[in-house]
Formats: structure tokens, C-alpha cells, sequence
């Protein structure tokens, strides 16, 4: 890591810092400083990743993204993107879909998929047709995992037990 993306990180852990003591240190416990506040945090994040120029801002916040709760993340994400980005704007219509791809969120995905195809403006319609060709035609079906799903390993650590 260069000096100047050592620097960013630090200004970037400050930012995530002043929302809550501690909270650069584990994104996932996000939600124990509050509604206010984790949504707050998921705003920072989500205009980082989407709305920056900066290549350390982008890669800052998908990787914050991906700290946090994953059902807590998906519960909130399409209303928080919704009012802090500019969906009929392309740059930050394809920053967040590649957002929901790298989440691997084809349900979130989907919906902001049909957001552009519904905008005004032809080139988040185009960008939206892009990554509705990266979406499986259906939904993945949901596969019963027999029973233990998890095992613990000798190490102490889980793994998945064989099908």
C-alpha cells in the first residue's frame, strides 16, 4: 500500500470513528450505535463506493459495505441509496450495481436493474441493460442442506459438512 493510500485509509478510519468509538475497527456492530448512526454510516459508505471519483474512496467503501450485517445491510440499502444517490445519473447507477453484484445481492440487484431501465436517462437505461445480462433468467431456488449444515472442524473452526 503507497503512502497516500495509507493516508487515505487513516483520514477514511477518522470518518468511521466519528461516527462511533471504535466502530473502523468493526463495521458489524454497526447497529449498536443507534438507528441514526448505523444509518448514517451506511449513507458514508454507500456515497463512497458510488458516488466518489476517488479509486481509495470506491474500494473504502464497498469494502465497509461488506463489513456490515449482511440482513441488516439488505433491509436498508435500496431506500438509503435511493435518497443519497442520483439514480438517473449513470457513473453512480453503475457504481451501485456493481455494489450489489460484488455483494452478490441478484434480489437488490434486480430492483435497481429496473430503476434504470426506467429512467430518463438513456445511458443508466443502457447500463441497466448491461447488468440485467449478468443476472440469472430465475431466481436461485432455495436447496435443502441436510443436517449438521456446519461441523466443527479439529481446529475448532466451522466448515461446511459434506452434502
Amino acid at each position: 500500500m503507497s503512502m497516500a493510500q495509507q493516508e487515505f485509509a487513516a483520514r477514511f478510519a477518522r470518518k468511521l470513528d466519528s461516527f462511533g468509538d471504535g466502530l473502523s475497527g468493526d463495521l458489524g456492530s454497526v447497529r449498536a450505535f443507534g438507528d441514526k448512526v448505523a444509518e448514517d454510516v451506511l449513507r458514508f459508505l454507500v456515497e463512497c463506493a458510488c458516488r466518489s471519483q476517488s479509486s481509495d474512496a470506491i474500494e473504502q467503501g464497498r469494502r465497509g459495505l461488506q463489513s456490515l450485517p449482511r440482513v441488516w445491510l439488505f433491509e436498508r440499502l435500496v431506500e438509503v441509496s435511493r435518497s443519497a444517490l442520483d439514480l438517473d445519473d449513470e457513473y453512480e447507477l453503475r457504481r451501485l450495481l456493481e455494489v450489489c453484484v460484488l455483494l452478490d445481492d441478484a434480489d437488490t440487484t434486480r430492483r435497481f436493474v429496473e430503476a434504470g431501465r426506467h429512467s430518463r436517462n438513456p445511458d443508466c437505461s443502457e447500463t441497466a441493460e448491461e447488468f440485467a445480462q449478468r443476472l440469472p433468467s430465475q431466481p436461485p431456488r432455495l436447496r435443502r442442506i441436510p443436517w449438521p449444515a456446519f461441523v466443527v472442524s479439529s481446529q475448532g473452526s466451522p466448515s461446511h459438512a459434506a452434502p
